[in-house]
């Protein structure tokens, strides 16, 4: 005969008793980390004054100083899991390569004023420094970003990039942007799956036809503000008809934010690395709303609120971030590479879109 207490071993009694102990449950699998912000509007204020006073103080020149420390600021207050990220950057290689970028813009002014034909020359050639300034920009902040000891990393080459980069605007304009669709999402493929963490490569499953149904969209959406934009202008009377024209960036303004956040959404929710998927879920309206109310406070204090706006952004856009395990992989650091500052300044001063 056989006796069990409630949730207590199981005992045999009699010859032969044989007594089995319960199974242990096993313990449960630990779910992905969990993404937050713990920075505040005031603590980056101080740091955002100082960076303002210093950098007109010396001319520019602290500009590299404030970058880095307002990278390092973000960096380390944004917690994955246990740990916080860090940048590592050298200001000194980024005021290097800003010179060198100030240096190439006064040149090109110079040629505008003396000769239309160097002028002409110069622009030409800029545009083919756009591949090498998109792979050495992304190469550079990838490889100053640290997460736990372990670095990011970029290995696309200048001649794919020369495609989406060079010959992909010019595919756009030719075809009357029915390609551009289509281009944006071969660029993004190239920089995502180009990017590593550690020996960890990403992988990128957005479609063509992803792409095609957001850009669609925000031209419809264009369309439509644009309309009721008009409209407006029509019927009010002259002196709000005046007013509102002052705000014609609206329409652009709106289609703007509308491409970048579905963009946004898409590029990380179909992005992968080390058994990780990314999920992103801005809101259009929430980010409308975030950014129309930023942009009045901005403007009622004077510039004052702008780093509280910074944080605000961070803050909503990791609230809507989340990681789903897939599976378990280890990664492991891969070998530290150096890259220059100049195409990272580059890319940064002539506002070329880097993907994530």
């Amino acid at each position: 005969m056989a006796d069990a207490a409630p949730g207590g071993p199981v005992r045999s009694l009699g010859r032969g008793s044989v007594r089995s102990e319960p199974v242990q449950p096993r313990p449960p699998r630990p779910g992905p980390p969990y993404v937050r912000f713990t920075g505040s509007g005031w603590e980056y204020f101080r740091i955002w004054a100082t960076n303002t006073a210093l950098t007109l103080l010396t001319l520019g020149v602290f500009s590299a100083w404030a970058t880095v420390r307002t990278r390092r600021y973000f960096y380390g207050n944004t917690w994955l899991g246990d740990s916080t990220f860090n940048y590592t950057a050298r200001p000194w290689a980024i005021l290097i390569g800003r010179a060198i970028v100030a240096g190439m813009l006064i040149a090109l002014w110079v040629a505008e004023v003396f000769s239309i034909t160097w002028y002409a020359i110069g622009l030409v050639l800029l545009f083919c420094l756009f591949p090498w300034i998109a792979v050495r920009a992304r190469s550079f902040r990838l490889r100053n970003s640290f997460y736990r000891h372990v670095s990011w990393g970029f290995e696309g080459d200048y001649a794919t990039a020369a495609k989406y980069y060079c010959l992909g605007p010019i595919v756009g304009v030719l075809s009357l942007g029915i390609l551009v669709p289509y281009v944006a999402m071969r660029r993004d493929l190239f920089l995502i799956e180009n990017s590593r963490f550690g020996t960890s490569e990403c992988s990128f499953e957005g479609t063509p036809g992803d792409y095609y149904g957001i850009y669609f969209a925000t031209f419809g959406i264009f369309v439509m503000v644009m309309v009721a934009y008009i409209v407006l202008l029509l019927t009010l009377p002259v002196d709000l008809g005046v007013i509102l024209s002052v705000v014609s960036w609206i329409p652009i303004f709106v289609a703007a934010l509308y491409l970048k956040v579905r963009l946004d959404n898409l590029r990380w929710s179909r992005t992968a690395f080390g058994g990780y998927w990314f999920i992103l879920e801005l809101s259009f309206w929430e980010m409308l709303g975030l950014y129309l109310g930023n942009l009045l406070l901005i403007v009622v204090t004077l510039g004052v609120y702008i780093p509280f706006a910074k944080v605000r952004v961070i803050r909503y856009k990791l609230r809507k971030f989340s990681i789903v395990r897939q599976r378990t992989e280890t990664i492991i650091a891969g070998p530290r590479q150096s890259v220059g500052a100049t195409g990272a300044e580059a890319g940064t001063s002539f506002g070329l879109d880097l993907g994530i």
